[in-house]
């Protein structure tokens, strides 16, 4: 096989577990390399110190075939035992990484089992063909990993309906992973109906407030704000939101008062989520909620009746180790897995284009042939060219006659709208419709089972929620029509550093954390980074889950096909039946967009606060239920207090696009530079709850190391006024050197990566955009070389009157008033 490793042949290559593996599969047609065992392609540099990069490398005989663009498949033996998977998933992903470093094109085999070799999977005349032209790519395998349940199941299950259950007396962890719309939420209603008649009670957590109010009523207790209306009032527990899982919520909420009590937490997995990173009320309760969940789950399976229950179609490891640590036991799981899949399946219609309209053009051509499509997105906000709102706008205005719902967190908290309350009444109200529209307030614990009315289900996904979300999302309606789908090639953002890997991730937090300690010491805050208490089991599994949702987003539109083949659903080509020309419809949509926003930020700013006080902002913020001018209202109020200026449609645009925190690190960096210890000691007593903290949050919340790193390359020098910056000059030789010799730190830092064939211009202008800043050319030296010359733009947006108004705020002590609730611990 020598000639296979040279770079002008690349021959896709498979490797396996020894050389009676590889025979197998020379003999069935795949050219195949064996080596000693799932570590035996690769060295640590503990093994081999020789090595001058101090890193893991590809053993020589494999290194030569690996050459830029191979496709090379990597295909280990099935196993059953959890130790075992780990060892091989950490083995694997090892040699992966290098093949990729590489530049190879890496893709993972899978035995089904129970086979437990490819040569015994041929034998047992296995199609291994399929298994190879299906294979996912090495990304889409990682976020495979993050999802699996490799626990023993108690019960296995194949049907469409999960019925009644029955679970043993004692059993302390019960869950239940069954496929959507196999009614999980139906199938213990009759425990909790048992429990209430023996007076034991039942508290069930969701993560929005409007599901966990449907499913409350449909198991036969209170959400927590009915308790005062219900014959029982607390007494048999009551349905929440894990927000409010703290004492100084609307429930007092204590644990310690939960013992002997069944306790269900449904979309396990999105609630464990919530929990840990939303931005939502949490944000400024979130040790106290982690604490008490904790202690809940303690009290709970370490109490003589109590039980806990999860539900998830996606139920993972990753929950079950986050019980079991909390709780800190460590009990076996009783678990139910419904291995049900559709016989047929959904036939998925994607559109593999770089923007929707031709997935948008095919869904205006459906409704014009009489179509009732259902539609969800994952934004609203008008600024969006495909949420909610505009894609609202744009049928009215080409399907006027018909009836359309938009359903998003705005329409669902208006009472002026058809949409107001909807959630638990979706299956009587939808029949009025011939359109739906819907944000992902409606993706997860939603059932939709009307028949016969809705022909299709269309799905635009921009890359802005979890991959397991989009696919949630789709499941709402649950008749087996077809389903359109334009999916987003990257998914947008990252949590922490980006990283895939759980070591990289959680050693970027834990240096950020030291840093941001050290610089609150230096400047004399009594607040000992080894005293601070960190919840370990809470932060492992945010590592484990920031991973799934971080490698989910690197090959976004390939992690959602390839959850939806997984679920046994079938992937065809969308097609355009539209006679309209696609760049026509693009403009006429984005012109659509443009007037829609304008008239938003123009309304806004019109909005007249002299009739309002103190009182009645305060009591607006905390209502509920909100009309679109209350709405604006409250924008507006917290726009003024952040930037101190009048509210103008401009400034509604620019803190739209980010301005506020790309101005507030400049600040800090320049004018408010004696300020920032202050900001950055109040902003951590804030988020501080006896003696813990959340990690996250703090780095998140700081900002010394970010200036720190900042001024370490020069910075404030190149934004000096009229600087003109050439690629040669000393300090962008500097600033070079210095991040490519810090690369990981500027990922941790800054969340940008530094490619070592980056020019210093680029690198600069990257990091200027922290700042909401850039470079333009302005000419090019007259001799020589020739070097391009740039200077800074953006310097002259508007922020130096910011500027002078926060200075003069802090400069009379009111920090507290300049810290807003808007972004109290922003990063």
């Amino acid at each position: 096989m020598e000639h296979c490793s040279r770079q002008k042949h690349n021959i896709p290559l498979m490797i396996c577990e020894g050389a009676k593996k590889a025979a197998s599969l020379l003999s069935a047609g795949y050219a195949a390399i064996a080596i000693p065992g799932v570590n035996g392609g690769y060295r640590n540099p503990e093994s081999e110190s020789v090595h001058p990069l101090n890193q893991p490398f590809l053993i020589p005989d494999l290194q030569k075939f690996a050459t830029p663009n191979r496709k090379i498949d990597i295909c280990f033996d099935h196993d059953s035992k959890p130790e075992t998977l780990k060892r091989v998933s950490a083995a694997l992903t090892g040699i992966a990484r290098l093949l990729s470093l590489a530049q190879c094109s890496v893709g993972v085999v899978e035995l089904p089992g129970p086979s437990k070799g490819v040569d015994d999977f041929i034998m047992a005349g296995g199609n291994f063909d399929k298994l190879y032209q299906t294979a996912p790519t090495f990304e889409q395998w990682q976020v495979l990993q993050y999802t699996k349940l490799t626990y023993t199941p108690s019960v296995v299950l194949n049907q469409p309906y999960l019925g009644q259950l029955t679970i043993p007396d004692g059993a302390k962890i019960v869950g239940l992973k069954s496929p959507k719309g196999t009614g999980k939420t139906t199938s213990f209603d009759p425990i909790v109906r048992k429990a209430i008649q023996n007076g034991q009670p039942v508290l069930l957590i969701g993560h929005r407030v409007q599901l966990v109010q449907e499913i409350a009523d449909r198991i036969g207790i209170p959400y927590i704000t009915e308790v005062r209306e219900s014959e029982t009032g607390m007494l048999l527990g009551y349905g929440l939101c894990v927000d409010s899982l703290h004492p100084n919520s609307q429930a007092h909420f204590n644990a310690d008062n939960w013992k002997n009590a069944i306790v269900i937490i449904d979309e396990c997995e999105q609630v464990i989520w919530h929990t840990l990173t939303a931005n939502t009320e949490i944000n400024l309760h979130r040790v106290e909620v982690i604490q008490q969940l904790t202690q809940l789950l303690h009290n709970t399976i370490n109490s003589e009746r109590g039980m806990l229950i999860l539900s998830d179609a996606d139920l993972s490891n990753l929950t079950i180790e986050f019980i079991q640590g909390a709780a800190g036991v460590d009990i076996e799981p009783w678990l139910l897995v419904n291995t049900w899949k559709p016989e047929i399946g959904w036939k998925v219609h994607h559109y593999n284009q770089t923007t929707p309209i031709l997935w948008f053009a095919a869904l205006e051509e459906h409704i014009k042939r009489g179509g009732r499509p259902f539609i969800v997105t994952q934004s609203q906000k008008a600024k969006s060219t495909w949420g909610t709102i505009n894609l609202e706008a744009r049928l009215r205005s080409e399907f006027p006659c018909l009836r359309i719902l938009r359903i998003d967190s705005e329409t669902i908290q208006d009472p002026t709208h058809s949409a107001y309350g909807c959630i638990s009444k979706l299956n009587q109200i939808l029949k009025d419709f011939d359109i739906v529209i819907v944000s992902p307030s409606i993706e997860t614990g939603v059932s939709i089972d009307i028949r016969e009315h809705f022909t299709s289900v269309w799905g635009c996904f921009c890359g802005v929620s979890p991959e397991n979300s989009a696919r949630q999302s789709l499941a709402r309606v649950r008749e087996e029509v077809d389903r359109y789908l334009w999916v987003a090639s990257r998914g947008l953002g990252q949590i922490g550093n980006g990283a895939i890997s759980l070591k990289s991730l959680l050693c970027s937090e834990h240096k950020k954390f030291k840093v941001n300690m050290r610089h609150l010491q230096d400047a004399g805050l009594t607040m000992d980074g080894d005293d601070i208490h960190v919840n370990k089991t809470a932060l492992h599994t945010w590592g484990k889950m920031a991973c799934r949702v971080n490698a989910g987003m690197i090959d976004y539109r390939g992690a959602v096909l390839a959850g939806l083949v997984a679920e046994g659903h079938h992937i065809i080509d969308g097609v355009n039946n539209s006679d309209i020309d696609p760049k026509d419809l693009l403009n006429s949509i984005k012109e659509l967009k443009s007037a829609n926003y304008r008239t938003e930020c123009e309304e806004i700013a019109a909005i007249d606060m002299d009739v309002l006080t103190r009182q009645k902002l305060e009591a607006l913020k905390l209502q509920k239920s909100k009309t679109p001018d209350e709405r604006r209202i409250e924008r507006k109020s917290t726009l003024e207090q952040l930037y101190h200026l009048t509210v103008t449609p401009e400034l509604v645009q620019k803190d739209d696009h980010g301005w506020y925190p790309q101005l507030r690190l400049h600040y800090f960096l320049s004018l408010g530079r004696s300020h920032l210890i202050r900001r950055d000691a109040e902003t951590a007593t804030a988020i501080t709850h006896q003696q813990k903290l959340w990690m996250p949050d703090f780095n998140k919340g700081q900002l010394g190391a970010t200036v720190a790193a900042l001024e370490l390359l020069g910075i404030p020098e190149f934004l000096e006024s009229g600087r003109q910056l050439r690629g040669n000059d000393d300090d962008l030789q500097r600033l070079k050197s210095i991040t490519q010799a810090n690369r990981w730190d500027m990922k941790s830092i800054f969340g940008i990566s530094i490619p070592v064939t980056n020019k210093p211009i680029v690198i600069l202008r990257r990091i200027l955009n922290t700042l909401g800043l850039g470079l333009k050319q302005i000419g090019r030296d007259g001799t020589g070389a020739r070097q391009r010359v740039y200077q800074v733009v953006g310097l002259d947006d508007g922020r130096d009157e910011v500027f002078a108004a926060w200075l003069s705020v802090h400069d009379t002590n009111s920090l507290r008033d300049f810290q807003l609730k808007k972004y109290p611990i922003a990063g």
